[in-house]
C-alpha cells in the first residue's frame, strides 16, 4: 500500500462487458499507472477476469439491488480496512449502494454517469446526487445539460471528463479495396443499441450490391443475441454476419475492420467509436448523446437519425463505395482522438478531479 496516495474502489455489477465496464478497466488501469491503490468491486465473474488479466486488484460485492444492506456494509468495511479514499460506482444500481458505503467507511463519492439519463425530482436522488456524493463525473455535455434540468444538482458538481482510449503509434496500412470489406459492430446487445436495425440495413446493402463481397461481425454480449441471430437467420444473412461474443482484443479486430456501425438510441461519447477512430476505422453513428460532440459528419464519421433504416443503409453503401471518403475520414479521425482522448488526457483530468485540482468545466 502506497501510504501517499488513497486507495480508489471502482464498482461495477453488470451482467453484460459494454462500454461503461470498458471505462472502468481503462480508468482504473491508469489510475493504477499513477501509483494509485485501486481495486474494482464486481457482482458477476466475467468482469473479475477481465479485470485481473489487466493487472486490476478485485473484489467481490453481493450488488443485488440498491437496497441491498449487506453490500453496504461490506464496501464501508472494505473501505476502512483497505484506507480507501475515493468510492466511484459506475452503474445506477450502485450509486446508491456505494455512496452509503462510502460515507459510513469514511470515503468519498465520485458516480460516474456516461449515458444521458433522465433523474426525477425525488427525495432519494436529491440526497444521492446532491449531498452523499462529492462529484459526478460526466462523459459528454449532453448528460450534463440533462443533470441540469433536474433544478436541484448544481453546475459545479457536474465535471465534464471525456473518455480515454488506448491509441496505436500509428494507422494500420489503408485497404482501398477489400475483398470482402469488412463492417464491425462492437458493444453490449441490448435493446438502446439498436443492433437489430443495423442487421436490416447491411440486408438492404447486400440486396444493392449483391456482387460486392460484405462482411459483419458483431463483437459483444447480451440478452439480445439470441433473438438477433435469429433475426439474422430470417433476413437470409447467416454466412455474412458472425456472432463474435466478447473480444478481449479489441484493437486486433478492428485492425482488420473497413468500418465500425453503431446504430445507438442513446449515448453518451462510446468507447467503442474512439477506440475504431484511434484505429482508423471510419464510423456510422447516430446524432444521439453525446456522439454530435465527437463526431463532424463527413469529417471523422458519418451521422446519421436514429431510428432511420434508409439513412444508416445508404451512409453504410457511401463507405463501401467510396475509397477516398474513408480515406479522409480514417486520418481525421485517428488525429482527433490522438489530440482529444488519450489515456494520459483522460488520467490526468481524474487525477485532478481526485485531489482536488480540478474545477467544474
Amino acid at each position: 500500500m502506497d501510504a501517499a496516495r488513497p486507495g480508489i474502489l471502482f464498482i461495477n455489477s453488470s451482467p453484460v462487458f459494454g462500454g461503461t465496464e470498458r471505462w472502468t478497466v481503462l480508468a482504473a488501469c491508469e489510475l493504477a499507472r499513477r501509483g494509485y491503490p485501486v481495486w474494482l468491486g464486481y457482482r458477476y465473474n466475467h468482469m473479475a477476469r477481465i479485470a485481473q488479466r489487466s493487472g486490476l486488484k478485485t473484489v467481490r460485492l453481493p450488488l443485488l439491488n440498491d437496497a441491498d444492506l449487506l453490500s453496504v456494509t461490506k464496501i464501508a468495511r472494505f473501505v476502512q480496512k483497505e484506507r480507501v479514499g475515493f468510492v466511484i460506482p459506475t452503474r445506477v444500481k450502485e450509486y446508491w449502494l456505494g455512496a452509503l458505503g462510502a460515507r459510513a467507511g469514511g470515503a468519498q463519492t465520485y458516480i460516474r454517469l456516461g449515458l444521458v439519463r433522465s433523474i426525477e425530482n425525488k427525495w432519494k436522488n436529491r440526497w444521492l446526487y446532491g449531498r452523499l456524493s462529492r462529484a459526478i463525473v460526466v462523459n459528454a455535455r449532453a448528460i450534463r445539460v440533462r443533470l441540469l434540468e433536474t433544478g436541484f444538482i448544481p453546475w459545479e458538481k457536474i465535471h465534464l471528463i471525456y473518455n480515454g482510449v488506448e491509441i496505436p503509434a500509428h494507422l494500420p496500412a489503408y485497404r482501398p479495396d477489400p475483398n470482402p470489406f469488412r463492417f464491425v459492430f462492437v458493444g453490449a446487445l441490448v435493446e438502446r443499441k439498436r443492433v437489430d436495425l443495423l442487421l436490416r440495413a447491411f440486408a438492404t446493402l447486400r440486396h444493392r450490391h449483391p456482387h460486392r463481397p460484405t462482411t459483419l461481425s458483431i463483437a459483444g454480449e447480451g440478452p439480445r443475441r439470441a433473438a438477433l441471430e435469429q433475426l439474422s437467420q430470417q433476413l437470409g444473412l447467416a454466412g455474412s454476419v458472425s456472432f463474435l461474443g466478447h473480444q478481449s482484443q479489441i484493437g486486433a479486430l478492428l485492425s482488420r475492420s473497413d468500418a465500425l456501425v453503431l446504430p445507438s438510441a442513446n449515448e453518451g461519447v462510446p468507447n467503442a467509436a474512439l477506440e475504431a477512430m484511434a484505429w482508423g476505422v471510419p464510423a456510422v453513428l447516430t446524432r444521439v448523446g453525446g456522439i454530435t460532440e465527437l463526431i463532424q459528419d463527413r469529417w471523422n464519421g458519418l451521422l446519421v437519425s436514429e431510428g432511420h433504416l434508409e439513412h444508416l443503409a445508404e451512409a453504410m453503401e457511401r463507405l463501401l463505395t467510396s475509397p477516398v471518403l474513408r480515406q479522409k475520414i480514417r486520418r481525421t479521425a485517428y488525429q482527433y482522438v490522438r489530440s482529444n482522448h488519450s489515456l494520459d488526457k483522460m488520467g490526468d483530468a481524474l487525477e485532478g478531479l481526485l485531489t482536488g485540482r480540478a474545477t467544474a468545466n
